[in-house]
C-alpha cells in the first residue's frame, strides 16, 4: 500500500511538473500570436506577474493559481491538481484599490489547467494588481486566497519622454495619457506610449531627411511655452502633435 501511494505520488508530481511547463509555454506562444498595436510593442506584451508567479498559491483542494498581467488583460490560469473535480472557481481582480472586474469559471476536471482572461485597460505607467480568489465543491467553499502583484509601462518606452514640469516620468506619462489617449485611440497607456514613440520616429526621420521648407510643409513648427526649451511638430495632414525636447529630443507631450 506504501509502494502504490509513493508510484501515485511521483505520478502527480510529473503531470504537474508537465502541466506548468506546457501552460507557461502555451500561454507565451499565445501573447506572441496576439495583435500588434505598435512597431514592436504587442497589446499583450506579457508587462506585470503576481509575486508568488514561481511559487504557486495552492488552495486545499489540489488547486495551482498564478496569473501575468499585459496592458489589456490579466491573465490567471488555475491548475486542478487533485483527482476530483472542482465545480466553482471564483474571484476579483483589483487594481490599485480602485478598479474591479470578477472572473469565475466552472466544472474544472481533474489534472485541468485553464486560463481565464480578464480584459481591464491599464491607464497608469504602474499599477499594483490582486488577484483574490476562492472555490467551492457543491455550495460549500473549502479555500480561498488572493495573490498580489503589479504590471509596469516597459522601459524602452518611458526613457523616451521627459518628466517635464512633473515630479517624475511616470507622473508626466501619466498625465498626457489622461488628457489625450482619447485623441489617439488609445484605451491603454502603452498603446498611447507606443503611438508617442512611433509618430517620434517619424518626426525624427524627416528632420534628418527633409529640408525646412519641406518641413514647414509637412508640419506646423512652433517653439514651445513652456519652460523647457522645446518645439512643438503638429502634422498639417492628420492633426497629431508631439512636443519633443532641443535637448535629447525627448518627448514632453503627444496627442491630436
Amino acid at each position: 500500500m506504501k509502494k502504490s501511494n509513493k508510484i501515485l505520488s511521483i505520478v502527480l508530481a510529473i503531470t504537474l511538473f508537465l502541466s506548468i511547463s506546457i501552460t507557461t509555454s502555451a500561454l507565451t506562444k499565445e501573447n506572441e500570436n496576439n495583435d500588434v498595436i505598435g512597431s514592436d510593442i504587442r497589446s499583450t506584451e506579457i508587462i506585470g506577474q503576481s509575486e508568488n508567479v514561481n511559487k504557486y498559491s495552492l488552495l486545499p483542494n489540489k488547486l495551482n493559481i498564478y496569473w501575468v498581467a499585459s496592458s489589456t488583460q490579466v491573465i490567471i490560469t488555475v491548475q486542478n491538481v487533485g483527482i476530483d473535480t472542482v465545480d466553482t472557481f471564483k474571484g476579483m481582480v483589483s487594481i490599485d484599490k480602485g478598479v474591479k472586474k470578477p472572473f469565475s469559471t466552472y466544472k474544472l476536471k481533474a489534472f485541468e489547467t485553464r486560463n481565464i482572461k480578464v480584459n481591464i485597460n491599464m491607464t497608469k505607467c504602474y499599477e499594483s494588481i490582486t488577484v483574490s480568489y476562492y472555490a467551492k465543491d457543491g455550495n460549500t467553499a473549502f479555500g480561498q486566497g488572493s495573490s498580489p502583484g503589479h504590471r509596469e509601462i516597459p522601459s524602452n518606452l518611458s526613457n523616451l519622454w521627459s518628466k517635464g514640469t512633473f515630479k517624475n516620468i511616470y507622473s508626466s506619462i501619466n498625465y498626457h495619457f489622461s488628457k489625450h489617449h482619447t485623441e489617439v485611440s488609445a484605451n491603454d497607456i502603452v498603446s498611447y506610449a507606443t503611438k508617442a514613440k512611433n509618430y517620434r520616429t517619424v518626426v525624427l526621420n524627416d528632420k534628418k531627411k527633409l529640408s525646412i521648407s519641406q518641413l514647414k510643409n509637412k508640419y506646423t513648427i512652433a517653439q514651445s511655452s513652456g519652460t523647457i526649451k522645446a518645439n512643438k511638430y503638429k502634422s498639417k495632414s492628420n492633426k497629431q502633435f508631439i512636443i519633443l525636447t532641443n535637448s535629447g529630443n525627448k518627448i514632453l507631450s503627444y496627442g491630436k
